[in-house]
């Protein structure tokens, strides 16, 4: 069975919203195992925040899917997650964001060495409520995190 992970997340984004940040803690369990694919679930929380300094707190909850190909010197997984996200504001830079409700969707990249219980990840974030409003721009961050395993 893959372990819990305790991990922190930051990023930013480089569009229309240039100079938004995202900051999180997340937890995530495995739910169950098929060989090298684990279907897990996560929570994130923490802030969004433009350039500005002005921003938002967030909570995600969803399900992802974990690939894991063993090498000889730790382990390479690919990760695929879905969240629904409830932010507390929905406006960023001056720009309407689109609602406080929305999905946050990440594919990622992480290695975690043999012997240690760290993981380091990258992940490119997308998050958008789905056209439930008029208002869609959508944001995209480039994130690095690092993770606890236990």
């Amino acid at each position: 069975a893959q372990p819990v992970v305790f991990g922190i997340h930051y990023g930013s984004s480089r569009q229309k919203f240039d100079g938004l940040h995202w900051y999180t803690v997340s937890f995530g369990t495995p739910v169950r195992d098929w060989g090298r694919w684990t279907l897990s679930h996560s929570v994130e929380a923490g802030r969004i925040e433009d350039k500005d300094g002005e921003g938002a707190a967030l909570l995600s909850w969803g399900p992802g899917m974990r690939y894991h190909l063993p090498r000889s010197s730790g382990t390479l997984s690919f990760d695929f997650v879905v969240k629904p996200t409830y932010l507390t504001g929905r406006r960023f830079n001056g720009d309407d964001i689109g609602g406080r409700f929305h999905f946050s969707s990440h594919a990622g990249i992480g290695w975690h060495f043999d012997g240690v219980p760290l993981q380091v990840d990258v992940r490119y974030l997308h998050v958008s409520n789905a056209g439930t409003r008029s208002t869609n721009p959508g944001v995209n961050f480039a994130i690095a995190g690092l993770m606890l395993r236990f």
